[in-house]
């Protein structure tokens, strides 16, 4: 999070992009899909920490503390964060990242959004 270096003056903000896909995504390769139980565990377990994170009362002091943020800054992060509560996204919500990417030139406009999802077991 680029924020407490602004706060300090080492960078300068110039705009504000807010991304059309989530902060925390897990890609996985062809072969650890192959292992689609195993992966499926191992983000419900993410979920679950997630989950404890999202109503701890002590969430806000042990953000800023561990990313030098104000402890208002790490409190409105956690207000503007919508968790997943499942393992998976649907096509809708990786659709506006694809169009962003292609738009951007960092992928081919053929990329299909639904070609990049993978269900877990």
């Amino acid at each position: 999070m680029p924020k407490p270096l602004v706060d300090s003056g080492r960078l300068i903000r110039v705009a504000e992009f807010v991304a059309p896909w989530p902060a925390f995504v897990v890609c996985a390769s062809n072969a650890a899909l192959g292992r689609g139980a195993e992966l499926a565990t191992a983000l419900r377990g993410a979920l679950a920490l997630a989950a404890e994170l999202a109503v701890s009362r002590d969430a806000p002091a042990e953000i800023a503390k561990r990313y030098k943020l104000e402890a208002d800054d790490a409190r409105e992060w956690l207000r503007a964060t919508r968790w997943a509560s499942r393992p998976g996204v649907g096509v809708e919500h990786v659709a506006p990242a694809v169009a962003q990417l292609a738009a951007l030139a960092l992928i081919g406009a053929d990329v299909s959004p639904a070609a990049l999802l993978a269900p877990l077991d």
